[in-house]
């Protein structure tokens, strides 16, 4: 099955990783030193994952296999309470409700809090609960767009 058929997930409460392939049984991903996933995602190109668990305060990667598997940023001064994470080219982009701010990090960068910078500072009563990229480049081409047949004039 290609891999662009895999759907990768987290439970909270079971402290694990998934993934699930198109038509098969899930499988577990990742399960050791992690107490609260709560964010994750997927990096489509070079086929690694990205999660923040919010006990370790560690923000980690490893392959689709589980393997590779490595932290990128740690500790409570870097991510406080971080609830949301996507990543885009070379930066990884995360929502921190402590910081009231989405933060930057550039994902190949040695761990230090001076590659950390707030990419969007909210203020007023605005709460970062979670952060999305959304960019052409992200999106497979190699499937069918439903909706370029032009069958959903309504939607326009």
């Amino acid at each position: 099955m290609e891999e662009r058929f895999y759907l990768f997930f987290l439970q909270i409460f079971s402290n694990c990783i998934f993934n699930l392939k198109f038509k098969q049984s899930k499988k577990t991903l990742v399960k050791d030193k992690l107490l609260e996933p709560i964010a994750l995602t997927v990096d489509s190109i070079k086929k690694r994952l990205f999660w923040i668990d919010r006990k370790y305060d560690h923000l980690e990667t490893c392959d689709y296999f589980g393997l590779k598997r490595f932290v990128i940023a740690s500790g409570s001064k870097n991510l406080p309470h971080s609830v949301s994470l996507d990543i885009f080219e070379s930066n990884i982009f995360y929502a921190d409700t402590t910081k009231m701010a989405i933060m930057k990090l550039h994902r190949h960068a040695i761990t230090s809090e001076a590659n950390i910078t707030y990419h969007y500072k909210l203020e007023g009563n605005l709460i970062p609960n979670f952060v999305k990229i959304y960019h052409e480049s992200k999106q497979d081409t190699s499937i069918p767009n439903p909706c370029a047949l032009n069958k959903y004039k309504y939607l326009q």
